[in-house]
């Protein structure tokens, strides 16, 4: 009996699981494949062949895992950093950054390799804020074209716990004679029977109140539970001199207390949440850009507080700036906006209000087209935030129900391609990428897979010269017996296949 071949041009289903082979009434099914590998699935339906990966360089330490991310400084100013144990380097225009003796450029880090993948971060103009909830916010200032610096945040005015309420719990600033200004050295004493210094509270802020007068200090050396050393971070009022007080606050980051896990930026203000003593406290800065000042205050450019009521305890893991504020915990999503729909958050303005049941990961979503997308707690489970006028809340649809085998494995990191064809690219535990275009208005959800002779690690996408998107990619390979890591890019091919 004959065969008859069918001609298929469409693939905007992408690569389909085995699970809906049964389900030929699914149109989906008829746009689909078994097998996408190293294709990429165009909006219009075909499909073409993947390009390869130019090599540019190996990273410092082939033997430790490293991770790639993104800086743009300008248009025709864009960086891929390599993220390693202890240092960063640069790439640009698919070359390595030398400094200006034309040696690496490379500059140090606080961080550990087990901490890499958990480091958030976000940009503003030539500046970027990196958290981790065990190290202070750092500070990557971007120069020169070669010259970057990184420096840990001084958070001069908080944030603060609670102030103490314990009248025989006191506090007392002293002088070793050189005066009260901003940046004197001076002695911080507890009296009254508490105790409540440690050597990890060095490099903590610390708060002294009488009446509407505040010093602010920063612990800089330990000599007992009861006495410390601090450097006053503004001139110290006269009432707090030599004088006990029981009106004092501990700052909320300390190597005691852990550090913010949590960054974003919304309506102008630095947004910090997910520390390991107050994981479910998410703390905006002062308004207008003041991104360091969070001096709590009632006017509505001041810092603020917002404590998220899960009922479970769950650690916030990430925040995402929407028209709403996203805010991601292991087992919910919330969102945070204005109480009154005024144009912008307040102190006496804020509504905060459990949105979606479904947990999150610890990877940052990403905004693809018009919807943020994030990982499931499972990191197998990818889902789209809309909304939802029937039932007035947001919602989060499953984006890999009829591909799940996709990342059933799971995934360890997202990335979004705009330029020249909109597509999220997640590497997997195994070493495979997952790539997914996705365009709603043309009804196009492809997934497809990318393999290699070695493992991808790491992803960062930057644009080049051309406003056209670069892969730059961190791949594990074997030469000769021996393993290594290279820095690679792939650079779209316009005219040929738009990939």
């Amino acid at each position: 009996m004959p065969r008859a071949s069918e001609i298929r041009t469409n693939f905007t289903a992408g690569e389909l699981s085995t699970l809906i082979n049964s389900r030929t009434q699914f149109q989906r099914y008829f746009n689909g494949s078994e097998t996408l590998e190293n294709w990429v699935v165009l909006v219009q339906g075909p499909i073409f062949r993947r390009k390869g990966f130019r090599f540019i360089g190996e990273v410092k330490d082939s033997t430790k895992k490293t991770r790639i991310i993104p800086f743009e400084f300008s248009t025709v100013q864009t960086y891929a950093i390599e993220l390693g144990a202890g240092y960063l380097r640069f790439f640009s225009a698919q070359g390595q950054v030398l400094d200006s003796g034309s040696n690496i450029l490379e500059i140090s880090n606080p961080y550990s390799e087990n901490e890499l993948f958990d480091i958030k971060f976000v940009q503003d103009s030539d500046v970027i804020y990196m958290v981790h909830p065990n190290h202070p916010i750092q500070k990557l200032i971007r120069v020169a074209s070669n010259n970057f610096t990184l420096n840990p945040v001084d958070l001069v005015k908080g944030p603060y716990i609670d102030e103490n309420i314990v009248s025989t719990d006191l506090v007392a600033l002293t002088s070793g004679g050189g005066g009260w200004s901003e940046g004197t050295t001076l002695t911080l004493t507890a009296s009254g029977g508490h105790t409540p210094f440690t050597s990890d509270y060095v490099g903590g802020l610390w708060k002294v109140r009488s009446g509407t007068d505040i010093a602010h200090v920063k612990i800089t050396g330990f000599t007992s539970s009861t006495v410390v050393t601090v450097v006053a971070q503004n001139d110290v009022p006269g009432s707090l001199h030599n004088t006990t007080s029981f009106n004092w606050s501990e700052g909320e980051f300390s190597n005691a207390r852990g550090y913010a896990g949590a960054i974003t930026f919304h309506e102008q203000r630095m947004v910090l949440a997910g520390s390991v003593y107050a994981p479910q406290k998410v703390w905006f800065s002062k308004s207008n850009a003041d991104y360091e000042n969070f001096e709590v205050g009632t006017n509505a450019d001041d810092p603020f507080l917002v404590t998220i009521a899960s009922q479970r305890g769950d650690p916030i893991r990430w925040l995402f700036s929407d028209q709403a504020l996203f805010v991601g915990t292991a087992g919910s999503i919330f969102r945070i906006i204005s109480s009154r729909n005024s144009p912008a958050l307040a102190p006496d303005d804020i509504d905060a209000k459990r949105q979606i049941s479904y947990g999150c990961s610890n990877i940052q979503p990403e905004l693809v087209g018009q919807s943020p997308i994030y990982m499931q707690k499972n990191n197998k489970t990818a889902r789209l935030i809309t909304f939802d006028i029937d039932s007035d809340k947001y919602k989060a649809v499953d984006i890999t129900v009829d591909s799940d085998h996709i990342t059933d494995g799971g995934i360890t990191s997202f990335e979004y391609q705009q330029i020249p064809l909109s597509s999220l690219w997640t590497v997997r535990t195994d070493g495979q990428i997952a790539r997914l275009t996705l365009s709603q208005d043309q009804q196009v959800q492809a997934w497809s897979r990318y393999v290699t002779q070695g493992s991808f690690e790491s992803v960062a996408i930057v644009s080049d010269a051309e406003d056209n998107d670069e892969i730059y990619t961190i791949v594990k390979r074997t030469i000769n017996g021996v393993v290594k890591r290279f820095v690679e890019v792939q650079e779209p091919n316009y005219e040929v296949d738009l990939c």
